[in-house]
């Protein structure tokens, strides 16, 4: 996922999130033009919500983007699901099914990364062991 600059097209936005909000991206782009001055900033996800940049918007298109973009909130980044924010060792925007796979997986990379640091330990204070016998 990497910056653009200027008016993103709608698969560069897409790129910027997870595959459930395309949707969302989607109906943001249809309504767009009706709206030929606004251009896209940035799009990002931040805290659990859709970031939807834009320049040259009036307040006519933020009245109708605004619930568009307040569904990602509880819409799940990754499925499209019903899902909501929820924290993950950041926050996200998560179905019930995908923020159990995310709890698996940090739970697991945090295990693994216990024993490597064990591991690791070990492999020094043998080494010191070692070194402390020859002298």
């Amino acid at each position: 996922m990497g910056y653009v600059q200027g008016d993103y097209t709608l698969q560069e936005a897409q790129e910027q999130v997870g595959k459930g909000w395309h949707g969302l991206l989607y109906e943001l782009y249809m309504l767009r033009q009706f709206y030929p001055s606004v251009k896209v900033a940035q799009v990002k996800e931040k805290f659990g919500d859709l970031r939807f940049y834009v320049d040259g918007a009036t307040e006519e298109w933020y009245n109708k983007a605004t619930p568009i973009i307040d569904r990602s909130m509880n819409t799940c980044e990754e499925c499209g699901r019903p899902g909501k924010i929820r924290p993950t060792g950041w926050v996200m925007t998560l179905c019930s099914r995908h923020y159990l796979r995310m709890l698996l997986f940090n739970k697991y990379v945090r295990r693994n990364k216990v024993r490597q640091i064990k591991s690791t330990l070990r492999r020094r204070q043998n080494a010191n062991s070692r070194n402390s016998q020859r002298r």
